[in-house]
């Protein structure tokens, strides 16, 4: 009999790329709302059927860390995203989309971002009368991050720093950062030149840790920091030990 025996959830550095497990892939691990809605794609790559259910919660950024309110029965009249559907069996080798939507609160602010976190979890499914399998299932699901951008961008303001293998950024403005980092040599082109570069999200208030690739490591960075319809942008220079602010 097969059971389920636990189940991890990766969860965004808010890193954009998409990303696999035992089982299932998604598109992405970022998604963001246009006019109200999006989607994310899950593929599953097992060779038996799954069952994948959807768990919503609100976050909000407190003291620089995300402090997460999963949407329960309780809070129901408090809900204000959607996932369609929010619960499906994929066949092997199939795709499913996973429509998100907005439904805005009265009064809610629309100079600010609006950030949810899905729980995607999978389960094998076996309908009734069909024969399990013997082997023991560990479920590994995804926790990406759909963020509703505010009207308009706001002006940028940060602190980052840098430690060597890491990154620190601060982010002091309304809404979210996008950072391009790049510790390329002038010459890095292809293969080279994607191992030596990266992109991160920040949202607003969150005060994030970047753990930075090998090839990346203790290397002047050129940092290019973007608002989400790039209204605002802003290059810096970034040596190794320096912190910067604006």
């Amino acid at each position: 009999m097969k059971k389920l025996i636990s189940y991890a959830l990766m969860a965004a550095c808010l890193a954009p790329s998409a990303a696999s497990a035992s089982g299932i892939a998604i598109d992405s691990m970022i998604g963001f709302t246009k006019n109200g809605v999006g989607k994310f794609t899950v593929t599953n790559t097992a060779e038996y059927r799954q069952f994948i259910q959807i768990a919503i919660s609100d976050i909000e950024i407190k003291n620089g860390q995300l402090v997460k309110t999963p949407y329960t029965r309780e809070n129901i009249n408090q809900w204000s995203m959607n996932a369609r559907p929010a619960r499906a069996v994929i066949e092997p080798g199939l795709k499913k989309d996973f429509q998100f939507s907005y439904e805005p609160k009265v009064k809610s602010k629309t100079d600010q971002d609006h950030i949810y976190q899905f729980t995607f979890v999978p389960t094998p499914y076996f309908p009734n009368g069909e024969k399990e399998q013997s082997t023991m299932q560990v479920a590994i699901g995804f926790a990406p991050v759909v963020i509703v951008p505010a009207e308009e961008d706001q002006p940028i303001a940060f602190d980052i720093k840098s430690n060597g293998d890491k990154l620190q950024i601060k982010n002091n403005g309304k809404t979210y950062l996008r950072a391009h980092l790049d510790t390329c040599s002038a010459t890095a082109t292809g293969v080279e030149r994607k191992q030596c570069t990266d992109v991160v999200y920040v949202l607003s208030g969150r005060d994030l840790n970047v753990p930075l690739a090998d090839v990346m490591q203790n290397k002047p960075m050129k940092v290019t920091f973007s608002t989400h319809e790039y209204k605002y942008k802003d290059t810096i220079s970034l040596p190794v030990g320096a912190k910067l602010s604006k």
